[in-house]
C-alpha cells in the first residue's frame, strides 16, 4: 500500500480525484479516505465514474451562521428524523446520541438556500484523535431531511445515515428543548486547573467471583457433601422438596426443569369458570378488552413503527392494512401460511415502502397547513365490538365541531414525479358528476380506510395522496353496509385460522418437540 502520509496535500488531492473520491478536508481526512479506497478496490468505481459521485450542492462557506435559539431554522422534530431513518432502513442508535452528548461536534452552522436550508457540522472521529468529518444536511421548509452526506467511508449521499450524520440530526432535534447545541468547548471556555490536585486512582473494587486467577479454578463452593453431588434423580427430589416448602427459597428454579406439555395441560379437565385458551386471548387483549384498556393501548403505541410495543401489539390482531387481502381470499390462497405471517413482525425495505415512510411527515404537514386542520399522532385503535380488529391511522384530525376524523396518507413511489390522476395513480377514479377524484371501492386502500373508521368510530376519513408535484385530499365517508360485510369475513378468518395461530404462538410455544427445538437453534 502507498504511504499516503508522506505525500503533499496537493498530491493527495490529485490522487483523490484520480480515484473519484472527495477532495476536501484536512490531510488526515485525505489519507484516511485514500486508505479506505485502496482497501476496498475503489469501491468498485472506474475512472469514468468519478463524475457520477454524489456531491451535495451547498452554499458558500461565508453564508453560514451559528445555530442558536433565535435561528430561523425549521424545527427538526424527532418524528421527521425517524421518518428519514425509516426510509433508509436505519435507526437512531445510542452511539450517535453519545457522540452528541459527549460534545464530539466541533461546530454546527446553517445557511439558507432556494426553498431549503443547509446545515454544516464537523464531527470528531470516534476512535481516531485529530480526525474530523464534515457533515452536510439539506432540509426543506418544514424540517424534513432532503439529503445528507458525510466525509467518512460510510457517509456517501444523498441518503447518508452514518453515526456522524445521525449525531447532528439528533442534536438538531433536541437543542431547542435544551437551550443550545452541545459542541466541543474551546480552550478559552475551560477554567484553569493548575491548582487542582490530580486523582491518582480510579475505578471500583472487583468482586471476588470476577477476579482472573491463574490457579483459582472454580471458587464457587458447593456446600453439599461429595457423595450427594451430581446424584441421579436429585433434580426431581429437589423439585418436590421446593414445592412442598415454598417458603424455603424465593429464588426462581423453574428454568432448571423441562417445560410442561401445554397441549395436555390445557385439554385436561378444567375446574375453572373459563378455559385456558380464552384466558390467553384475554391476556393478549384480543378478547374482552375494556374501554380503559383500549385507551391505554392507543396512548402507549404512539410513534407506531418507531415504538417497539406498537410492533408487538400489531402481531396480535388483524390490522386494517390487511383487511382487503383477507376479504378477497380465494380457495387458492394459502390461508394458514398468511395467518402465520401476520403473527411475525416484518421489516419492509422495498423502495416504495421507504419512500412512503420518508415523505409521510411532509405530506401530513402540508395537509395541515393547506387545509388548516390540526393533526395529532396516534397509536393502535382497537375495535370496541371486535377486539381482534385494529387500525393505525397516520393521524387524527380534530374538526371545528370537536368531532374526530381519520387521516391516511399515501406517497406513490411510481408517481412521485407526476401530477395526480387516475392514469398515474391507479387506485383513484374520476367521478362523472363533479370530475373530482375518488378512491376505488374495490381497492385494498378502501378496505383499509373503512377499517380505520370502524376501529376509531369516526364518521369520515381524509385520504391524502402526495407527490413532489401535487397533493390531493379525498374525503371518504363511513359506509356501514360495506363495513358489515367486511367484518363478517374478518370474523370468519379469525375464528377459523388466526385464533389457532395466536394460541400456538403465545400459549403452546413453551412445548416443542426435539426436532422443532433443533430447528430453532439452527435458525
Amino acid at each position: 500500500m502507498k504511504k499516503f502520509g508522506d505525500m503533499t496535500l496537493a498530491d493527495l488531492r490529485t490522487e483523490c480525484k484520480k480515484r473519484g473520491a472527495k477532495q476536501d478536508g484536512r490531510k488526515n481526512d485525505l489519507v484516511e479516505r485514500l486508505e479506505a479506497y485502496v482497501k476496498n478496490a475503489n469501491f468498485g468505481r472506474k475512472d469514468d465514474q468519478q463524475e457520477k459521485a454524489f456531491s451535495l450542492d451547498v452554499p458558500e462557506p461565508s453564508t453560514y451562521r451559528d445555530i442558536n435559539l433565535d435561528t430561523p431554522l425549521p424545527a427538526v422534530t424527532r418524528k421527521l428524523v425517524d421518518g428519514y431513518l425509516l426510509s433508509v432502513d436505519a435507526d437512531l442508535k445510542q452511539v450517535s446520541k453519545s457522540l452528541y452528548e459527549e460534545t464530539y461536534l466541533q461546530y454546527c452552522r446553517w445557511a439558507a438556500g432556494n426553498d431549503s436550508y443547509f446545515v454544516a457540522a464537523r464531527c470528531h472521529a470516534q476512535m481516531k484523535n485529530g480526525v474530523t468529518y464534515l457533515v452536510n444536511i439539506q432540509l426543506d421548509t418544514i424540517g424534513a431531511v432532503l439529503a445528507a452526506e458525510c466525509e467518512c467511508a460510510a457517509g456517501m449521499g444523498p441518503d447518508a445515515h452514518c453515526k456522524h450524520v445521525l449525531a447532528v440530526l439528533y442534536g438538531l432535534s433536541v437543542y431547542r428543548k435544551e437551550g443550545a447545541l452541545k459542541t466541543e468547548r474551546t480552550c478559552t471556555q475551560k477554567l484553569q486547573q493548575f491548582h487542582a490536585t490530580k486523582r491518582l486512582h480510579g475505578g471500583s473494587p472487583v468482586k471476588a467471583a470476577n477476579l482472573t486467577l491463574p490457579f483459582g479454578g472454580n471458587i464457587v463452593k458447593d456446600p453439599r457433601p461429595e457423595q450427594y453431588r451430581d446424584r441421579a434423580g436429585y433434580n426431581t427430589f429437589f423439585l418436590n422438596t421446593w414445592k412442598a416448602c415454598p417458603g424455603v427459597s424465593s429464588r426462581p428454579v423453574s428454568h432448571l426443569f423441562e417445560a410442561v406439555n401445554m397441549y395436555g395441560f390445557v385439554h385436561d379437565h378444567n375446574y375453572g369458570e373459563t378455559d385456558y385458551e380464552t384466558e390467553c386471548l384475554r391476556s393478549l387483549g384480543v378478547h374482552g378488552l375494556t374501554a380503559k384498556g383500549r385507551e391505554e393501548l392507543e396512548k402507549s403505541t404512539r410513534g407506531q413503527a418507531s415504538n417497539m410495543k406498537w410492533t408487538a401489539e400489531r402481531t396480535k390482531r388483524l390490522h386494517s392494512s390487511n383487511f382487503g387481502r383477507i376479504c378477497k381470499m380465494t380457495e387458492r390462497t394459502d390461508v394458514r401460511s398468511y395467518a402465520e405471517n401476520l403473527t411475525q413482525p416484518s421489516k419492509l425495505t422495498a423502495k416504495p415502502i421507504q419512500h412512503g415512510k420518508r415523505y409521510e411527515p411532509e405530506a401530513v404537514s402540508r395537509f395541515s397547513l393547506c387545509h388548516k386542520k390540526e393533526v395529532t399522532d396516534c397509536g393502535i385503535f382497537v375495535c370496541a365490538n371486535h377486539p381482534f380488529l385494529a387500525a393505525s391511522p397516520d393521524g387524527i384530525v380534530t374538526e371545528d365541531d370537536g368531532e374526530m376524523s381519520v387521516l391516511e396518507v399515501k406517497c406513490p413511489y411510481a408517481a412521485r414525479n407526476e401530477l395526480i390522476s387516475p392514469k398515474t395513480v391507479p387506485y383513484l377514479i374520476q367521478t362523472d358528476s363533479s370530475l373530482s377524484l375518488a378512491l376505488k371501492e374495490n381497492h385494498d386502500y378502501f378496505y383499509q380506510v373503512q377499517g380505520q373508521l370502524l376501529c376509531t368510530e369516526a364518521k369520515k376519513a381524509y385520504f391524502v395522496v402526495y407527490t413532489f408535484k401535487a397533493l390531493v385530499v379525498i374525503t371518504v365517508p363511513r359506509n356501514e353496509a360495506f363495513i358489515e360485510g367486511m367484518v363478517s369475513k374478518l370474523s370468519s378468518f379469525f375464528d377459523n385460522h388466526f385464533r389457532d395461530v395466536l394460541l400456538e404462538t403465545h400459549l403452546y410455544r413453551t412445548y416443542k418437540g426435539e426436532e422443532e427445538m433443533e430447528s430453532d437453534m439452527e435458525n
